[in-house]
C-alpha cells in the first residue's frame, strides 16, 4: 500500500491453493437444471486487486477498485462457476455533517460461467447503490440504504435478483 498527499494506493497480489473446496455445481438445462453443492479436490485462485481512494476534500472522497481473477478446478481445468474474472466499483463519498455520511457507489460484475462444464456464461451488468452513515455516537452508528436503486434485472440463475434492496442497521464498535 501506499499513500502520497490525498490519494492512497493499493496493489494485492494472491495465489490460493484450495483443497476440498465445497462448491455449487449445476447439471441440466432450461426447467431441468439443478443446483447441488459438490466437493471440489483441488482448486486454484490467482488474482490481482487495486485499490485506489482519492481525498478531493475535507468532506469528500473517491474510491475504485478493480479485482481480476483467474480459477480452476484442477481436476477438470475448468474454472468455478459463479466467479467472475472481472469485477470492479467506483465510489463518491460525502460527509453532509461531521457525524453524518453519505455514499453513492457504481459496481460492475463481469460475465461468469454458470455450469461446470464452462459451456454458458451468464452476462455482465452494473449496479447502482445509495448509503447514508449516522454515528451517534464512538461507538454506535446507524446506517441504511438502497443497493440496485434502478432495479437492473439481474440473470435468474445468478441467484441474486432481488430487484431494488433496501436495508437498515445498527453497527455497534467496542
Amino acid at each position: 500500500s501506499n499513500r502520497l498527499e490525498k490519494l492512497f494506493s493499493e496493489l494485492v497480489l494472491f495465489n490460493t491453493k484450495i483443497d476440498d473446496k465445497i462448491e455449487l455445481a449445476s447439471y441440466g438445462a432450461g426447467g431441468a437444471k439443478y443446483y447441488t453443492s459438490e466437493n471440489l479436490d483441488k482448486v486454484d485462485i490467482k488474482g490481482v486487486e487495486l485499490n485506489l481512494d482519492y481525498e478531493l476534500n475535507n468532506n469528500t472522497d473517491l474510491n475504485f477498485n478493480l479485482t481480476y481473477l483467474n480459477t480452476e478446478d484442477k481436476s477438470t481445468n475448468k474454472e468455478l462457476i459463479f466467479t467472475p474474472d472481472l469485477s470492479a466499483s467506483l465510489g463518491l463519498n460525502y460527509k453532509i455533517l461531521p457525524n453524518v455520511a453519505t455514499n453513492l457507489s457504481l459496481r460492475y460484475i463481469g460475465e461468469q460461467y454458470s455450469n461446470s462444464q464452462n459451456t454458458t456464461k451468464t452476462d455482465d451488468y452494473t449496479l447502482v447503490d445509495l448509503g447514508v452513515n449516522y454515528d451517534v455516537n464512538k461507538t454506535l452508528t446507524l446506517y441504511s440504504g438502497i443497493d440496485n436503486i434502478f432495479d437492473k434485472k439481474i440473470e435468474e440463475e445468478l441467484g441474486t435478483n432481488v430487484g431494488a434492496y433496501y436495508f437498515a442497521g445498527a453497527r455497534i464498535n467496542f
